[in-house]
């Protein structure tokens, strides 16, 4: 037999519901959920020199062309890391200085491999959880890998007049061999598994939308909207598949997907009891913007606009903009 998984990559795309998973999983003594340690506002895995975008790539760990590192620290994950620290039923001990520069654990030698990165991330973080806490041997994180961590766009269209923009175009054609390199570099490394968690198109598409689209931004709910190229791309390295709507029928459904998780680094949900499935049960599922025409979930008809009156301060996600209906769609 061989070496457990310690790395849990939950492969997936923003809007998907994979924060809950998260948070669930992090109830458990011996997991440690990083959740998202890139940003395009920050920093990403990888990125190329796009002409079609005028110079507006993010800053990257590493060139994606060349394979240099360019980048020895990461706001993001220190952030996440820290915020984990910060946890007081983790008991995790870090020094915030050990996550940068070109001698961190992190950094020194790496090579453009994301699996050897976030094996690297795991044994930084779990040197620090006293053995009382979890064992060495048990300590596990999860992570996410999503299509914008190398650069690429997936938030989709809001409008049948709506059409990609050629930096748009152009940086998802650039992001595809990093994305595949990454999900080769898991796929081999023994220390790593990888859950593919995908959520209804629509439904993924809509919250990207209500989330991060400035005000007067339309969204047509009768589109027809496939998964990307990326998710389709992802399939074939994957260990395991979860559809996220399994998880938000019940305590049955959410405990399901837990333990199917947990499967893949050997554990279960014995050390948390029913703690995790408690914060699915306040997650975001699908009627999360409920009520008549709040989105397409249970407005299925419905054209919705951004307002520019501010982000939502009701529901689960205060963060959200709010919507409001401004018409009717009739599909493609």
């Amino acid at each position: 037999m061989g070496p457990r998984a310690q790395v849990l990559v939950v492969v997936s795309d923003h809007g998907s519901g994979t924060t809950e998973i998260g948070k669930a999983l992090n109830k458990h003594p011996c997991v440690f959920d990083i959740g998202e340690p890139f940003a395009y506002s920050t920093t990403v895995w990888s990125t190329s020199a796009i002409p079609e975008c005028n110079g507006g790539e993010p800053d990257a760990i590493f060139d994606a062309d060349t394979h240099t590192l360019m980048n020895a620290r990461n706001p993001e994950l220190q952030e996440k890391i820290m915020a984990q620290a910060a946890l007081e039923f983790k008991q995790l001990k870090i020094d915030r200085m050990s996550l940068i520069g070109e001698t961190s654990p992190l950094y020194a030698g790496l090579r453009y491999n994301l699996a050897e990165y976030y094996v690297r991330v795991r044994d930084l973080v779990c040197a620090g959880v006293p053995v009382d806490v979890c064992p060495p041997a048990e300590c596990s994180i999860t992570i996410k890998f999503f299509p914008q961590f190398v650069n690429a766009n997936t938030a989709g269209k809001g409008t049948k007049l709506d059409s990609p923009s050629a930096c748009t175009m152009a940086r998802n054609e650039r992001a595809m061999p990093a994305w595949t390199d990454a999900l080769a570099s898991m796929a081999k490394h023994p220390k790593v598994a990888m859950l593919k968690i995908t959520r209804n198109e629509l439904d993924r598409e809509f919250s990207v939308f209500h989330r991060f689209t400035p005000p007067g931004s339309r969204f047509d709910c009768t589109l027809t909207r496939a998964p990307s190229d990326f998710m389709k791309t992802a399939k074939a390295y994957m260990d395991d598949n979860i559809d996220i709507e399994n998880c938000w029928t019940d305590a049955h459904g959410a405990a399901k997907c837990l333990n199917q998780a947990l499967s893949l680094l050997g554990l279960d949900m014995t050390p948390m009891g029913d703690k995790g499935t408690a914060v699915m049960a306040e997650g975001s599922g699908p009627g999360a913007e409920s009520g008549p025409e709040k989105s397409c979930y249970n407005t299925p008809n419905a054209i919705f606009e951004v307002q520019a009156t501010g982000p939502a301060t009701l529901g689960p996600n205060p963060y959200a903009n709010k919507v409001a209906k401004v018409g009717e769609g009739h599909g493609d």
